[in-house]
């Protein structure tokens, strides 16, 4: 492929994370204030605004892993190593998200359900989830041939691409403990916009958080070439 992304956000990712950094530092506090003044749920009073780091959190857990299947879809349509490092530099932030998803719905579900965990359908399925991200982790950091390992991984990803659907869908298909969508549905949200604005405000912190740990793993990952496991040449 002509145009490379990677080398493009390398040559200007200083540009880009500070810009980055810059607008954490501004929408952080502004959060902060957000939730404090959110209203309580008039069920579980302040222990809903929990939802404000683990709602945010589980999106962009699905959401990353559905960007780095869509790069490794074209990385073994192109064969280009701009995927693959897109890729590794991604999985890890879609983990710690992914952690942070089942963590706060954890301490969410004692004064809620009254117990830490349940072997419930979403829960289970986002375990799931994490289990693949330390999986593709471990397959891109082993083995010789790396060229292989990066196909396998992308392969490997493309296969997991099928509990994206079911962790979405999953309070929908089996009876569970965990609440239906509120937000992501057909017919609209179903809570308070005042709420609402809240919950997107915090969306976008996360995604700048992202976006700013994806840059420093990117510049990381082509600097230390040995730790990309790629012994194939760039295109």
């Amino acid at each position: 492929m002509r145009f490379n992304i990677v080398n493009y956000i390398y040559k200007r990712w200083r540009l880009y994370a500070i810009s980055s950094f810059l607008c954490i530092a501004i929408m952080l506090p502004i959060c902060g204030i957000y939730i404090i003044d959110a209203p309580d749920d008039y069920l579980q009073e302040y222990f809903a605004k929990i939802m404000y780091i683990h709602v945010p959190a589980a999106w962009l857990s699905l959401g990353i892993y559905f960007i780095i299947g869509i790069l490794s879809i074209c990385f073994v349509v192109y064969r280009s190593s701009q995927f693959y490092i897109m890729q590794r530099a991604l999985a890890p932030i879609g983990l710690m998200y992914c952690f942070v998803a089942l963590a706060t719905g954890s301490i969410w579900g004692v004064p809620t359900w009254g117990t830490w965990w349940v072997w419930d359908a979403r829960l289970t399925s986002m375990l799931l989830l994490a289990f693949i991200y330390i999986g593709y982790l471990v397959l891109v950091s082993s083995g010789a041939n790396r060229e292989s390992i990066a196909l396998t991984a992308s392969y490997y990803v493309i296969i997991g691409l099928i509990n994206i659907p079911i962790i979405k869908f999953s309070v929908n298909i089996w009876a569970t403990l965990h609440q239906d969508s509120s937000v992501l549905r057909f017919d609209g949200p179903t809570i308070h916009y005042s709420m609402l604005i809240v919950l997107f405000l915090n969306a976008v912190l996360h995604a700048l958080i992202g976006s700013f740990l994806f840059l420093l793993n990117a510049k990381v990952l082509i600097d230390r070439k040995k730790a990309l496991n790629l012994s194939f040449r760039y295109r």
